[in-house]
């Protein structure tokens, strides 16, 4: 954050407003964000950005040791991975999720380990992966539809997260 406003030439408590959504950064800010950054003007004026990253269902390794501003990092990337996956649907066809009915409770609350391992072996039958080691993990997920994306996520507490959307699994890894 403080790196981000000594580009931009504000304070770093400014940005952090700006990425609550507390405070709107004035037209000349904004420009200048767009031109450091690399982006159209037109990205800093997106109102379902904020909305969006505050809706988001994580599921992270370990929630508990996991900041709120982690979280909120972790959404926000989540959205822009989403953003470059949907432009890269217009030219590629990519996998349907291939996926079957683990038959899991709606509340991930309820699920427990067992339940877990259960659908761990439900899935390697369903992808007819056997017992051994996977050769490549990425690649057996992405082939079956699964968007895995791998990024610096700035946090030592947090080295991966997943999300459901839309009947599609995104996974998002250190």
């Amino acid at each position: 954050m403080v790196a981000l406003a000594d580009l931009v030439g504000v304070k770093a408590a400014a940005i952090s407003q700006y990425e609550k959504g507390h405070h709107s950064p004035r037209m000349e800010i904004s420009q200048i964000l767009a031109k450091r950054l690399n982006l159209p003007l037109s990205y800093f004026l997106k109102p379902e950005l904020i909305a969006s990253v505050e809706q988001h269902r994580l599921f992270y390794r370990s929630m508990s040791s996991t900041t709120r501003l982690a979280r909120t990092r972790a959404a926000r990337r989540l959205e822009w991975f989403k953003e470059i996956v949907a432009y890269f649907e217009q030219f590629f066809d990519f996998p349907e999720p291939n996926l079957p009915d683990f038959g899991l409770p709606d509340d991930f609350r309820k699920i427990t380990r067992s339940m877990i391992e259960s659908a761990a072996e439900q899935l390697r039958a369903f992808w007819q992966l056997g017992m051994g080691p996977i050769a490549d993990v990425i690649r057996t997920m992405e082939a079956n539809g699964i968007y895995v994306s791998r990024s610096t996520l700035d946090a030592e507490t947090l080295d991966a997260f997943s999300e459901f959307e839309d009947q599609r699994p995104y996974i998002f890894l250190e």
